[in-house]
């Protein structure tokens, strides 16, 4: 029979310790936020959609390029954090996009099967 160890986490005493520690047991909830806020930026000031999202895309492969070569500690944290924000900014686009080429191919199905009927009625 096997024992499993109950785990404590206690968060450690010094301020950069505490820091690190909120990050990493926050990282999607700040992760979200920076992302809601960078899509309201993109919709209030408008600088457009590609512009925004090739700049996601810089950050993003600069800030994965980076968390390798940084110690352990609050800035590879937040660096994940903000890889993870620019991942949710990316994908938003991309799954609208997905989203509104599936809604125009069924409704083309739909006017193509509309047509046939029609044109199969009139015989």
């Amino acid at each position: 029979m096997t024992q499993h160890l109950p785990v404590i986490d206690v968060p450690p005493p010094d301020t950069r310790g505490r820091a690190s520690f909120y990050l990493r047991r926050r990282r999607f909830q700040s992760a979200a936020v920076l992302a809601a806020a960078e899509i309201l930026y993109v919709l209030i000031a408008g600088p457009g959609w590609f512009v925004s999202t090739l700049l996601a895309l810089v950050v993003l492969v600069a800030s994965v390029a980076l968390i390798a070569r940084v110690p352990r500690g609050v800035v590879s944290d937040a660096l994940v954090v903000v890889a993870i924000a620019q991942g949710i900014v990316l994908l938003i686009p991309l799954l609208l996009g997905f989203t509104i080429a599936i809604g125009l191919m069924v409704g083309f199905g739909v006017i193509v099967l509309l047509v046939l009927a029609a044109l199969g009625s009139r015989r």
